[in-house]
């Protein structure tokens, strides 16, 4: 009975010993992927804020260009307003000639 004790104890160990080595394959394929994910986050991070800084400075130029828009758009909504009350005197100006011709006719 003793030399079967033998290969049963050394089956054991020799699938110990196997189960030790994937243990220590897949601790290692663990670690692995524990690196390959710190260094997604870190390279996501990084990209995240190159992205935030580019909409940063994109929405600072934009800012500034919708500023300088609507100066430009007051600028001239003045200058149709300037324009166009000088159209209305001229306009009375036309109607005042045209009415004093009438009355020289007239008279």
């Amino acid at each position: 009975n003793q030399p079967n004790a033998a290969v049963g104890i050394r089956v054991l160990i020799q699938q110990n010993n196997m189960l030790h080595n994937n243990n220590t394959i897949l601790h290692q394929q663990v670690q692995d992927l524990v690196l390959q994910l710190h260094q997604q986050q870190v390279d996501s991070d990084r990209q995240l804020r190159e992205t935030l800084l580019n909409l940063s400075q994109s929405h600072r130029m934009l800012t500034i260009e919708i500023d300088r828009i609507k100066k430009e758009i007051f600028d001239l909504t003045e200058a149709n307003n300037r324009v166009a009350q000088e159209n209305t005197c001229l306009n009375k100006q036309i109607n005042d000639l045209k009415e004093e011709k009438i009355f020289k006719r007239t008279y």
